[in-house]
């Protein structure tokens, strides 16, 4: 085999080498551990971080008196839980 053909050869390999370790999702916790039954399932780490980031969120809220003026004040504390898990998810 001559020269450039080897060169052409290992390039390719390093290059579909790399493609492959940033393309596939490593890391990725199990799915499976999702969809356990009730009492059999744990909470996973990404849940968990959601649950406190809400939280914390939440408890800011509180705290710094947001009242929400002319709004039913029964519901108040239900508007700022959804407010406090609706922008979980947006960008930052």
């Amino acid at each position: 085999m001559n020269k450039p053909l080897k060169i052409s050869f290992f390039s390719s390999g390093i290059i579909l080498f790399f493609g492959f370790y940033f393309f596939y999702p490593f890391g990725l916790p199990n799915v499976k551990n999702y969809f356990e039954p009730i009492g059999e399932r744990t909470l996973q780490k990404d849940e968990i971080g959601q649950f406190n980031y809400v939280y914390n969120t939440y408890e800011i809220m509180d705290l710094t008196g947001d009242e929400f003026i002319g709004w039913d004040v029964s519901e108040q504390l239900r508007w700022r839980y959804g407010i406090a898990f609706s922008s979980y998810a947006m960008p930052s």
